[in-house]
């Protein structure tokens, strides 16, 4: 089922389920996937290809309504759960972080 908050970029690029076996992106797929949900999820007036993998996300710590929206937008987008482990300030520094967080979600589940 699509959100219909996504872009429509991002739900067709969504993580797909073939037979009950989650289809894993490349590590290029994954990252335009996080950048198009980070811009969506916390309504940047950027492009998505305008972010760097590395370019800092929050200028501090993020507020707490914007790292609960981002995880949860995570988890919906990827169809995964996240751990207690998951959620610290460091993993939603950047791109590339939020990116290693998805691959390493995706790399728990079965299938």
């Amino acid at each position: 089922m699509t959100r219909p908050d996504l872009p429509g970029s991002l739900a067709a690029a969504r993580p797909a389920r073939l037979r009950g076996v989650r289809a894993r992106p490349d590590r290029a797929t994954l990252t335009l996937q996080v950048k198009l949900l980070v811009v969506s999820t916390l309504r940047l007036s950027v492009p998505a290809e305008a972010l760097g993998d590395g370019d800092l996300l929050f200028d501090g710590p993020p507020d707490s309504i914007q790292a609960v929206e981002l995880l949860v937008a995570l988890e919906e987008a990827f169809d995964f759960q996240l751990t207690d482990e998951d959620v610290r300030p460091e993993a939603l520094r950047s791109v590339r972080t939020l990116a290693d967080l998805v691959e390493r979600a995706l790399a728990r589940e079965p299938g």
